[in-house]
Formats: C-alpha cells, structure tokens, sequence
C-alpha cells in the first residue's frame, strides 16, 4: 500500500511541479508556460504570503504533485482548493481518484480544523468531467456554472464551481 503524505512546499521540489503545470496547462487558469524565473518568483510568494498554504504531496517519499488552500479569505473564512499531479498518475482514473481524495482528506482537515474556515471551493472546467463526478463523489456540491468564463484551445467553456461547508464536512466525518 502506498503511503502518501502531505509536506511543505521545497525548493527542490519546483521544478517537476513546473513541468506538470506546463503540460497540464489546458486544465490550468495559467495562460503561458511557466519558466524557471516565474516559478522561483511563485514559490517566494507561496512562501511567505499567509492568503495560501501550498503542500508538496508525496507517495513513498516521492514527488507526485502539489495542493493547497488560495485566496484564503480569514474574515469571510473561505479558501480555493488548488491541486495537480504528475500527468502519468493523472491518466490514471483509479491513482488519480485516490490522490485526489487524500488531498482533499488532508486540505479539509487543515481548512476546516486548523485555520477554522468555513467554505472550501474549487473551480473545474466543464470538460473535465472525470474529475467532477470524483468531486461531487467526495461530496463537494455544485455552486454554479460560469457561462463561457474561461478561454482556451481557441474556445470558450465554462467552468463549474463546488464547494463544501465545515459543517457538511464535520458530519460526514462524525467520527473526529
């Protein structure tokens, strides 16, 4: 069984994350590949801005991608998920589903438990329709659908939001 664990975001750790991103960049509000320089720059930021919490994930003590709470708003006391994965694993549904339920195990552990918030979002383009029935089957809800909101591949589509409250997360893991 693969042990599977969440740490804090390391240098070293950059680049494999930027070469995932960039060819990943379709499923990613990231408009342009991400050179070395842009991702020294975001991992400062990362690093010291209290608006986000950004993990490395790790299984058997290696790199398979990253995840965090953004846009962390403490006085409205929500935050967006954020979460990408080496693309191999991510052409995996059955890895991918288990990745993604661990990091939403671990993100909603801290969102909701340490730092107290209420509402967990994520935004997904409607294309990926994998990965929102994953989602939804976590138990996020679906909060709306932007029309046309994000432009990619020479198309508009919409992008789906779902979100999960502290309380539906506390009940649906009562035995905390």
């Amino acid at each position: 069984m693969a042990t599977r664990q969440l740490v804090s975001l390391k240098r070293e750790h950059l680049e494999k994350i930027r070469v995932w991103r960039n060819i990943q960049m379709p499923l990613l509000r990231q408009f342009r590949p991400l050179t070395e320089y842009n991702q020294e720059i975001w991992f400062k930021q990362a690093s010291t801005d209290d608006t986000q919490a950004i993990f490395s994930i790790l299984c058997d003590d290696e790199l398979i991608g990253y995840c965090g709470l953004v846009y962390i708003n403490y006085k409205d006391s929500h935050a967006e998920l954020s979460f990408i994965v080496d693309p191999v694993r991510a052409g995996d549904e059955k890895t991918y589903k288990e990745d993604l339920f661990f990091v939403l195990d671990g993100l909603c552990q801290y969102g909701f438990m340490d730092i107290n918030l209420n509402r967990i979002y994520t935004e997904t383009y409607a294309t990926r329709e994998k990965h929102i029935k994953m989602v939804e089957s976590y138990g996020f809800k679906l909060d709306g659908r932007l029309r046309e909101h994000i432009f990619s591949g020479g198309d508009y589509m919409d992008s789906l939001i779902h979100s999960m409250l502290t309380s539906e997360w506390k009940k649906q893991h009562a035995y905390l």
